[in-house]
This record gives structure tokens, C-alpha cells and sequence, in this order.
């Protein structure tokens, strides 16, 4: 069973003899996960009987589905829904009609909700979903997208954007993040209303929220914005300080941040209840667990890092009022300050250091009117120019310094 979404492959080991395996498609709202179930359906159709695509935000919209499959398998239907939907389930494992059948779950938010649904048999199970405790759950393959590589992106965009050259390609992609839907939206925007590249980066760089919210791409209902706010609507409504995290945290940058940082951060003048919620581990991890349910952050749970997306953070920061930016804005130098382990003489600060390096230019800790949030930036300044000069520091290809000292200067100083 083989996933290709342009020139991504994933194999999934599936035969038809053996027990089903469930996929999963995990990832950021407009990392084409529905598209990619829409591309394997298209491709691979003639390997199918059935195919049926549910909707599965809720349980109502599945049941719905269900009922309109009951009728698409000519099986009697009663008053009870549940019936109607425990006939199916049975059809589906017996396979008398249709040995060989492909469901899709598209949106599936909670595993738990939708373990009832699940059919066994000879057939295939394919859901789509945000939530990234998909990983926890028994006898489900969760496969996790990714942005595209550079090379995917713009392959992508030249092959849809008539007369963009490979360098200006990457520019977008750059800028964009490499995030599919907002690549498509890009070349809508274009082809709709004729803006050309470098008035859309410039309008991205000003107002990337009014921007992102133009257009849609291609059969995605939403745009990448509105995709975002409705996320990030449902995390403030289940938890208020896992909101307030994203929000502290889109003032930092979109370098992988250190949970463990974050905690060390403990102390600082934040508002409640983020301040109560950093100072409670327990708390804190359930915080980042919401983050990864809704996608709006990318968990390293080996590392122990969590990642904005850039337009995340650029949307979020956009719904903001000017005082809250500055507010906002102030809480994340906070963070970084009452992390600062101190010394940068020893050595056993410097992997600390280098944590918190990233985050310096991108959150304006030196435009701070408090003279110790300044002095995260001079001591890192300090530190690096110190640690360059007799050969020790050392640089990581993915992120942060898994061990040892912080970036040289050239690295901790780099922008978002």
C-alpha cells in the first residue's frame, strides 16, 4: 500500500492477508494530509471494491456517513442509528460484498471517539488527522508529514507559477516555510488577482495575516489562516494556558525550543494560568501534550523540543492588538532572563546558553527596557565570541547543540 502526494513516497506495509494495519496521516492543518488521502484513493482506486470517504470531525458526521454507506451496501436500515452502523462494521469484516475496500476517516481529531468506528477485515483504514496522540494507540502506523524539502517546494511552485525562476522559487518557499497549502495559496493569489512575487513577499513581510487569509488552495475548503485560527479557537476553549504557551511562545522564533527552558523559566511575571502551569511539571507537559493535539506546534519528544511553524506564528501574532504584542513580547523576554543560568565562565553553563541563543535576536530581547533581560544578549554575545576564539564551540545541522557550547556567533545570531 503505497502513499505518493508530488514526490513524497511513504511505503505502508500492508498485504491483503495479513491483519489490517491502520495508517494514520499526522500533521500541521495544510500539511496536505487530506490531499495526500485524496492522491492515494485517485491512484490506487482499481485496487479497490469499495471506497468511502467519512468525515470524521465528530461522531454525528461519522455516524451520517455510515448511514449513507448502509444504503451504498443495500443493507437494511433501522430506527437505531447504532444498528444501522453495527451492520456495516460486520459487512465490512465478513467482506461478502466487497472483499477488498479502502474507508478514509478524514479529520479525525480524537482516537478514542473513533475506536468504535474502526472496521476489522480484509480491507484498508486510512485517517487524517492533527491530533498527535495517534502515536499512543494499538495496531495504528501513524505516519508524520513534514513540510516539503526545498526540492519538493519548488518543484512544486514552478511547475504551477508560469515564469518563476528556480531562485526566486526558493525565495517563496523560504518565506512561506515550505508549507504546502500555503505554496498553492501563493500561486491562487497569482493567478487570481496577478500579483507578482515581489509584491507578495513584500505584503507577507508586513501583513502576513491579511495576506494568508486571501485565497484558497485548490480543493482545501479553508484558507491556511483560517485553518490556523479555528485550531487555535478550539486549543483557547480546552486550555487556556497551552494557549497562553503559544502565544509566549510565537514571540520567541521559530528555532526549536527547549521544553526543559521553558521550565527553568519559572518565576518570571507571566499571567495566570501560565505562570502556575510552568511552575507544575505535570501541568506544563499537559500544556505542550494540547499543543501537539492541535498541530500548532511540531513535538520533538526525543529531543524535547517543540517548534512554531513561521506562519504560524506570524498568524498568531497578527490576531494580536499592538498591546498585546508588546505584552506578549515582554513575557517571552521574561522567560529567556529567568533562564539565564548566570556565569558564562562555566563550562557547565554553556549548554544551557545555548538553548536560549536562538531566541535572542528573533524575540528583540535587546530593544527590552529591563537591563537584565539586556543582559541575556550581551552575555551570549560574550559567551560565543569567547568560545569561538579558543575552538570550542561546536554547531548541530538540526537545531540547537544536543550537547556541549552554544552556536558560534554567525549561528546564535541567525533570524527567524
Amino acid at each position: 500500500m503505497k502513499l505518493r502526494h508530488h514526490s513524497r513516497v511513504s511505503v505502508l506495509p500492508q498485504t491483503r492477508q495479513a491483519p489490517i494495519l491502520r495508517q494514520t496521516l499526522q500533521g500541521l492543518g495544510g500539511i496536505g494530509k487530506t490531499q495526500l488521502a485524496t492522491e492515494y484513493a485517485r491512484r490506487y482506486q482499481g485496487d479497490y471494491e469499495l471506497i468511502w470517504w467519512i468525515p470524521a470531525e465528530d461522531a454525528r458526521s461519522i455516524r451520517r456517513s455510515f448511514v449513507s454507506l448502509a444504503r451504498r451496501m443495500n443493507l437494511p436500515e433501522g430506527q437505531d442509528v447504532q444498528y444501522t452502523v453495527d451492520s456495516v462494521l460486520d459487512e465490512l469484516r465478513l467482506g461478502n460484498q466487497y472483499p477488498s475496500w479502502l474507508l478514509i476517516f478524514d479529520g479525525a481529531e480524537d482516537p478514542a471517539e473513533l475506536e468504535d468506528y474502526l472496521p476489522s477485515g480484509s480491507g484498508h483504514v486510512l485517517i487524517t488527522s492533527r491530533n498527535r496522540g495517534w502515536v499512543n494507540r494499538p495496531n495504528v502506523n501513524v505516519i508524520e508529514l513534514d513540510v516539503f524539502t526545498r526540492e519538493e517546494a519548488l518543484e512544486f511552485l514552478t511547475r504551477r507559477w508560469t515564469g518563476l525562476s528556480g531562485d526566486d522559487a526558493s525565495l517563496l518557499a523560504h518565506d512561506l516555510g515550505h508549507l504546502p497549502i500555503a505554496l498553492e495559496q501563493a500561486v491562487a493569489v497569482h493567478r487570481e488577482t496577478g500579483m507578482q512575487l515581489t509584491q507578495y513577499r513584500s505584503l507577507l513581510a508586513r501583513a502576513p495575516g491579511r495576506l494568508l487569509d486571501e485565497g484558497t488552495a485548490g480543493e482545501y475548503p479553508r484558507s491556511v489562516a483560517e485553518t490556523w485560527r479555528l485550531a487555535f479557537d478550539e486549543l483557547k476553549t480546552r486550555s487556556a494556558a497551552s494557549a497562553q504557551l503559544l502565544i509566549v511562545c510565537s514571540c520567541l522564533s521559530s528555532q526549536p525550543i527547549f521544553v526543559p527552558m521553558l521550565t527553568r523559566g519559572r518565576g518570571a511575571p507571566l499571567p495566570e494560568p501560565l505562570a502556575g502551569t510552568l511552575d507544575d511539571e505535570i501541568k506544563l507537559r499537559g500544556a505542550v501534550r494540547e499543543l501537539g493535539r492541535f498541530a500548532l506546534a511540531k513535538l520533538d519528544v526525543a529531543r524535547d523540543f517543540i517548534t512554531i511553524h513561521p506562519l504560524v506564528r506570524a498568524v498568531i501574532q497578527a490576531d494580536l492588538t499592538p498591546e498585546q504584542q508588546v505584552a506578549n513580547r515582554g513575557y517571552a523576554h521574561q522567560l529567556l532572563a529567568h533562564a539565564n543560568p548566570g556565569d558564562p565562565d562555566v563550562a557547565g553553563n554553556w549548554t544551557q546558553f545555548s538553548h536560549i541563543a536562538p531566541h535572542v535576536l528573533p524575540s528583540r530581547v535587546m530593544d527590552s527596557t529591563e537591563m537584565y533581560v539586556r543582559r541575556v544578549g550581551w552575555t551570549l554575545r560574550g559567551t560565543t565570541t569567547r568560545l569561538v576564539t579558543t575552538g570550542r564551540a561546536r554547531t548541530s545541522p538540526s537545531g540547537p547543540p544536543k550537547t556541549g557550547a552554544p552556536r558560534p556567533r554567525e549561528a546564535t545570531m541567525k533570524a527567524p
